[in-house]
């Protein structure tokens, strides 16, 4: 059994524009990273997960099709707002 159950240790993967996407936006934050984890693990769950197709189209493709720094960015500068 896991010693610390709070406490979790996570590698990205620098190829993957979904990785990627990840490591700016938590690298742009000072702190509360745990707190925005839960509340994204939390939507996903409750939004995505249930009902797949909530998501529109074009985003998914854009998420599909990110591979290099500059979509990586362009899409992190649009879900800002998800912080808020």
């Amino acid at each position: 059994m896991k010693k610390c159950l709070n406490k979790f240790t996570i590698s990205f993967d620098s190829e993957n524009p979904e990785h990627l996407l990840a490591m700016n936006i938590l690298n742009s934050m000072e702190r509360s990273k745990a707190d925005y984890i839960a509340k994204a693990i939390g939507f996903y769950q409750k939004n995505i997960e249930s009902n797949p197709n909530s998501i529109p189209e074009n985003d998914v493709n854009e998420l599909n099709h990110t591979n290099d720094s500059t979509n990586v960015n362009q899409l992190f500068n649009s879900l800002k707002g998800f912080r808020d």
